[in-house]
């Protein structure tokens, strides 16, 4: 979550530049640093206004904004010219001292025409460190013979409920992975009853049969998480289900809803200000939806806007931006959160291939694309 290294030192430069330039030209000039006649004092007008630049582009750099990196480019210009002046009208200036200090100033702004480097200055969302940490969760169950997820409704220590969009028959005995976060559990499932939930998913009730001392383990240990951030959907179940175990959510009851149609979907990662979710359904980047989620018994439901797609084999992963937020939805999102870090949610970290790709994607819009032509020209 902290910024890159580059720019943190780049920035330390600049800032500490202007002193490091005096004390040379002291020593040059053979006068005090400081006090009566000292370099300060014998400073034109004009070298105080390129002295004053350099913090001037540490703060532009530092702060990565988009008025920061012209601030930026066009104080080394400024610089530049500015040393080749002194050149011709200054006698006691140095031509490998200007050469030297416009080599310098040079590769800075060069350096900032780089993909990875100029795109967050024009792109917030490649700023990661401003981001609010986002925790990834992995929440579903698999039919091992046939290698496809499904959404868990609730589970408890002798079965769960599923949302399914295939068949499968009654009866049917089969293997299962169970993945919650940190909980991995494989087990063997009998498909105990079906029923219709909405026109394209059926929901599945599963009862776990025997398990061995590992899988029990590991269901005590994913049911006592479970209970520990308060996510149980009550004592009494269904009126045609006898349960036999406390039941729990697991899937949160999450559905993404637009218009006319609504979906559950799988949560992939989520902080106070969005989530990424997988869902089936078909939204247009910039679309506004509604997503509902359970945290305590209580139903929320917030607003939400898709800011990025990427197909995901059969289904697609939506970036959606949580917008309207009132008190009550905060404190809620805030309660998921912590369920989602309790039950081995990880901190989502960028992989350094994942950015670069961002900013190839984001280059476009940048400064970058006026370089990369200039290049292809030569």
């Amino acid at each position: 979550m902290r910024k890159p290294f580059s720019i943190v030192l780049i920035s330390v430069l600049f800032l500490i530049s202007p002193a490091g330039i005096l004390v040379f030209n002291a020593a040059l000039s053979l006068v005090p640093l400081i006090g009566y006649g000292s370099i300060i004092t014998r400073l034109p007008i004009q070298d105080l206004f390129i002295l004053m630049l350099y913090p001037l582009c540490a703060l532009s750099i530092w702060m990565v904004r988009k008025w920061g990196w012209w601030i930026l480019i066009i104080s080394a210009v400024l610089m530049m010219l500015y040393n080749v002046a002194a050149l011709f009208f200054n006698p006691f200036a140095s031509a490998l001292l200007v050469l030297i200090m416009n080599g310098a100033l040079f590769s800075v702004a060069l350096l900032f025409f780089r993909r990875h480097l100029i795109a967050p200055y024009f792109h917030p969302r490649l700023r990661w460190w401003e981001q609010d940490q986002r925790y990834e969760i992995d929440i579903y169950l698999k039919f091992l013979p046939m290698d496809r997820n499904v959404i868990i409704s609730d589970i408890s220590r002798g079965g769960c409920y599923v949302f399914v969009d295939f068949l499968i028959e009654v009866g049917s005995v089969l293997p299962v992975l169970i993945v919650c976060g940190s909980f991995h559990i494989t087990l063997n499932a009998r498909i105990m009853r079906i029923a219709r939930e909405t026109d394209q998913y059926y929901g599945y009730g599963l009862m776990f049969l025997k398990t061995d001392e590992v899988q029990k383990i590991g269901l005590d240990n994913l049911i006592g998480k479970l209970k520990e951030v308060s996510s149980f959907d009550g004592e009494e179940g269904e009126s045609d289900e006898k349960r036999t175990s406390r039941r729990f959510v697991l899937s949160y009851d999450l559905a993404l809803e637009q218009g006319d149609q609504s979906r559950p979907v799988k949560l992939s990662d989520i902080s106070k200000n969005g989530c990424a979710v997988f869902a089936d359904m078909t939204l247009e980047t910039g679309s506004r939806c509604r997503l509902h989620f359970l945290v305590e018994q209580i139903s929320h439901s917030v607003n939400s806007a898709v800011i990025w797609k990427r197909k995901s084999g059969d289904s697609y992963l939506y970036g959606l931006q949580f917008s309207g937020l009132n008190r009550d939805d905060k404190i809620s999102l805030g309660k998921l959160i912590k369920s989602v870090r309790k039950l081995g949610g990880k901190k989502r970290e960028l992989h350094k291939d994942d950015y670069y790709r961002l900013c190839e994607e984001e280059a476009e819009d940048t400064p970058y694309r006026f370089i990369s032509k200039l290049k292809k020209s030569i």
